[in-house]
């Protein structure tokens, strides 16, 4: 496959996985991957990450767990794997290092030592598809294995194949959304944010709030609500709070500035309101 209309990440992590396979794949290294693709959005397109870019996400995992190094050595893979086939000119990923220092000069919260911070409606909903996975996706995965069964001979068997491979999918996911709602911190909601507020004074941009920026010249006006990397949306403006822009929201406050790192080159953005 050569760099074209489809060299967006979402399409180059279902091949990749499906490629190198979930006996290659652990469950730490699909979950990083899941993080970055959240991170950047589905629909980012592979050639317009930079090495850059890269490193700042790096260097923000490595800040919130005790081991940076297997999130770097799968993002190596993963862009190898891109390059390799096609997807992309050049690998971004070639000169990526790991480091244990955060970002110098960030203010952030910090999330527990190996999870992230998640909203209180997305782990609601993440539980309601473990326990979905857990009950009616193992009974399918079963009926399917069952019938295969029935046809005879296991080892030219396609459909008992294509069952123990959604059997392995679906196995992975479970242990990763055991894993999220483990070691995940739920962000205050509005009440708790409300009455935080009024104890303690304006503490600035939080997980969870909605932002309104403007480009410092005035040129133009943008919102975001910061959330946890599995509740990112592009198309409705959730980003990630480990993402540059995010990162260098929190704790900022009405009038204060932020330099956001872009392919394009630096831009500064005032800060207008937030609010939950």
């Amino acid at each position: 496959m050569s760099t074209q209309e489809t060299d967006l990440l979402s399409p180059l992590f279902t091949e990749f996985v499906n490629t190198v396979g979930v006996a290659n794949l652990d469950d730490e290294e699909v979950q990083h991957l899941r993080r970055f693709v959240g991170w950047c959005g589905g629909d980012a397109r592979i050639s317009a990450i930079y090495p850059q870019q890269l490193q700042t996400y790096l260097e923000q995992v490595s800040a919130s767990v005790a081991d940076p190094k297997p999130c770097a050595s799968v993002l190596r893979r993963f862009f190898a794997h891109a390059h390799e086939s096609g997807w992309v000119e050049r690998n971004p990923a070639s000169g990526l290092r790991t480091t244990k220092r955060a970002v110098k000069g960030e203010r952030r919260a910090a999330p527990t030592a190996d999870g992230t911070f998640i909203s209180r409606k997305r782990y609601d909903e993440l539980g309601a598809e473990l326990d979905e996975l857990k009950g009616k996706g193992r009974e399918r995965i079963s009926k399917l294995l069952h019938a295969a069964i029935k046809d005879g001979d296991l080892r030219e068997n396609a459909a008992y194949d294509e069952a123990k491979y959604q059997q392995g999918m679906l196995e992975a996911r479970v242990r990763e959304l055991e894993q999220t709602l483990r070691t995940s911190t739920i962000t205050d909601d509005e009440a708790d944010a409300a009455a935080a507020k009024t104890a303690n004074g304006d503490d600035g941009i939080k997980i969870g709030m909605r932002v309104e920026l403007e480009l410092t010249d005035g040129s133009e006006t943008i919102a975001y609500q910061l959330v946890g990397p599995s509740e990112v949306d592009p198309l409705e403006g959730k980003i990630s709070y480990l993402s540059p822009v995010g990162a260098s929201l929190l704790a900022k406050r009405t009038g204060e500035t932020v330099a956001v790192e872009t392919p394009d080159g630096s831009e500064t953005y005032r800060v207008l309101s937030y609010s939950f």
